[in-house]
């Protein structure tokens, strides 16, 4: 396997904070990543990431967003005590850069869901639309191509458990082979969102996992149901308040990269015990 060494890098706390769905748990503290066409299987030891697959190193830098200024991120929305116990219970979590069109569909799969779901929706999808196949003995599917899903009924994409997202899910394949989303990278954030937010299914919240997930948009600051519930608890005397109202909010509170201070408060509302 090859192995790259980095400081301040969490595997299992990144993977599994909700923001990345195509995986799956192998031993010895290893997982198998799908991102888009491609896979790998990686593990940490301390320090030390270990992976192999059809991969360079520099798609892992990118995606785990191990070139990010980590503890720079974290002095900038280490505002409070209440960031701050998010950020160290949760140590080593990084904002994920994911292929754009699996995490298009991740999200679209997100509306009225949970995690788990999502993952069951995501792995059943390329189950059954993927191309097969197996790595060390272990079987998987790749994500499913948008070309692929253009010439899939909607019913058979509600197969995959998809529900109401299935005609959305097709929406966003046909978007996609329109050419539409070429160039989403190089427009700044809010004309992005825009346009993501033409796929239909796609409103704000969605648009901002978007840019925020795979686009690099480290500003960005979905509201959902937990972060929604977490800021107004901690900044808003508990009251019920606009999500817009929020948002602005914690952009303007957390600064250039608000969107590591909501993974983390989001991560942190998911796993708290209490």
């Amino acid at each position: 396997m090859e192995k790259k060494f980095v400081r301040g890098f969490n595997l299992s706390k990144t993977l599994e904070s909700g923001q990345f769905f195509n995986y799956y748990s192998l031993d010895q503290q290893g997982y198998l990543v799908v991102d888009g066409g491609c896979f790998f299987e990686v593990r940490q030891e301390n320090e030390k990431i270990l992976f192999k697959g059809n991969c360079s190193e520099e798609h892992i830098i990118h995606l785990f967003s191990l070139d990010k200024p980590y503890d720079l991120i974290l002095k900038s929305i280490s505002k409070d005590n209440n960031v701050g116990k998010a950020i160290s219970d949760n140590y080593g979590l990084r904002i994920m850069r994911q292929d754009l069109w699996q995490c298009v569909i991740s999200f679209i799969c997100s509306s009225v869901s949970n995690v788990p779901r999502i993952r069951s929706n995501i792995i059943h999808l390329s189950e059954l639309f993927g191309k097969k196949l197996s790595n060390d003995g272990y079987a998987f599917h790749l994500f499913p191509s948008f070309d692929t899903l253009c010439k899939v009924d909607e019913k058979d994409i509600a197969k995959a458990g998809m529900g109401f997202r299935a005609k959305y899910v097709k929406e966003a394949a046909l978007w996609f082979s329109e050419g539409r989303h070429l160039g989403l990278k190089n427009l700044n954030h809010s004309m992005a969102r825009e346009h993501l937010m033409e796929i239909k299914g796609i409103g704000r919240k969605i648009a901002e996992c978007i840019c925020l997930f795979s686009l690099g948009f480290d500003d960005a600051f979905p509201v959902d149901v937990w972060i929604k519930r977490e800021m107004e608890r901690m900044y808003f005397k508990g009251k019920s308040t606009k999500i817009d109202e929020i948002e602005s909010f914690g952009k303007e509170y957390f600064g250039r990269y608000c969107g590591w201070a909501q993974e983390f408060l989001f991560h942190n509302a998911r796993t708290r015990k209490n």
